[in-house]
């Protein structure tokens, strides 16, 4: 894959401000992809907290749950590691 293709995404949110969307069976390389508004990110196991804005991503590094929260409007792409 060319780093100028972008993979499409195995899941697209739509999430209304503070809304959560709970991922549970996470693997490692899954990557939460902000493509609009503002998210709070946590997993399970990890003491810090992420905040995502459009067009910035955070790939998980291991299993565990993840939630994500809705701080405005926003949509998020989830991409699972092949």
């Amino acid at each position: 894959m060319s780093i100028f293709q972008k993979k499409h995404p195995n899941m697209t949110l739509q999430l209304h401000p503070h809304a959560f969307h709970r991922l549970s069976d996470v693997k490692p390389g899954m990557t939460v992809v902000c493509e609009g508004g503002l998210l709070l990110v946590t997993q399970t196991g990890n003491p810090q907290d992420y905040t995502l804005r459009e067009g910035q991503q955070m790939v998980i590094r291991g299993k565990g749950k993840v939630l994500i929260e809705a701080v405005s409007e926003a949509y998020v792409d989830i991409l699972y590691p092949n």
